[in-house]
This record gives structure tokens, sequence and C-alpha cells, in this order.
């Protein structure tokens, strides 16, 4: 597992994954280590309780890695269609299993399929100078409202 946190949470973190053979907390890396070693895995499957929009998801996508991520939260209703984003339930163990399954089963399809996304519209929606746009248009919409 790969984050930081201060040492009460990384305590907090090192003892629920110590009964857990093959697990261990690497500890933070630096944006170019991290991106190099989503690179080497076949998906990022983050099914989390408790997620707002999820910017990890997208980093994951522009990092080439498809994403198993919790139906009704975080990007659900963003890539509708696209076989590279696998909604499961986050409270279903056999859900998340049968999505990682996929993720691994169908590991090319997928890539390839992501990879033909990342180079569309639609993708640069998540792209630092749309999101600059769209934020500035905001403030225009309401600097110029009643």
């Amino acid at each position: 597992m790969i984050g930081g946190g201060n040492e009460e949470q990384v305590g907090a973190c090192r003892d629920i994954v110590v009964a857990h053979a093959g697990t261990h907390l690497e500890g933070a890396l630096d944006r170019s280590a991290l991106r190099q070693r989503m690179r080497q895995a076949r998906a990022f499957v983050c099914p989390s309780l408790r997620e707002s929009f999820g910017l990890v998801f997208i980093e994951a996508l522009f990092a080439g890695l498809p994403i198993v991520y919790p139906k009704g939260t975080a990007v659900d209703g963003y890539f509708d269609g696209h076989d590279f984003a696998i909604a499961v339930d986050a409270r279903d163990p056999r859900s998340i299993a049968l999505g990682m399954r996929r993720a691994i089963e169908e590991e090319a399809q997928l890539k390839a399929s992501l990879a033909r996304w990342q180079g569309s519209a639609e993708a640069r929606r998540f792209q630092r100078a749309s999101i600059g746009e769209a934020f500035a248009s905001g403030l225009r919409m309401a600097a110029t409202a009643g």
C-alpha cells in the first residue's frame, strides 16, 4: 500500500495490515515514482466506502490503468459505456472479486480501450487546461449573474 500520513495514521494502518501476509505499507512516493509503479500494475482497485469525486481514479486512468471503483460514488456515471471502468458494490466482497477478475482476465483489451480514450475529446475534460477553462467560465457566469 502506497501513501503517507502522520505517525498515528500510519500506525493505525500498520495495525490493520499486520495480519495480512503479503501486504505492507510502502509509504509516500513522489509523483514520478508513483506513476512508474502504477504502470507496472494490471488495474487500479479502490472500492472505497466513502469516496467523493475520486481524483485518484482519474490519475490511474491517465497512468494507463483500468479502474475498479465503487458503484454509486467516486467516478460513477462519468465512464458509462467504457469497459475500462468497472463498477463494483463496495460492500460485497464477491462483487469486488469479480471486478478484479475481469480486470485481470481482460487486461489487454481494457488497456487498449483506455489508450484510445486517453486521446479523445472526452478525456480532455479531465486535463488541467480544460478544468481551468471550466472553472474560469463558472466564475465569469457567477460574477455576471444578478
